[in-house]
């Protein structure tokens, strides 16, 4: 389901299992894709990266992902 706000679009994903794992998961295969992209040097997929970029969690929040505090 995707939220539109004034100056933001809220993405839920609905993952049937660990969303943590989903979630790496996902950056692999974006990673991948954007790594075929690279091989076309007249393509540069922005707004993939800026999600890319808003998906990184802060030091803070990585931390609490994985239990370390």
């Amino acid at each position: 389901m995707v939220t539109f706000k004034e100056d933001r679009f809220i993405i839920e994903v609905p993952t049937y299992g660990d969303p943590i794992e989903v979630w790496l998961d996902l950056h692999d295969e974006l990673l991948e894709i954007l790594a075929l992209a690279d091989q076309n040097a007249n393509y540069v997929p922005h707004r993939a990266l800026r999600l890319l970029q808003a998906m990184l969690p802060d030091q803070d929040t990585a931390n609490k992902m994985t239990n370390k505090y």
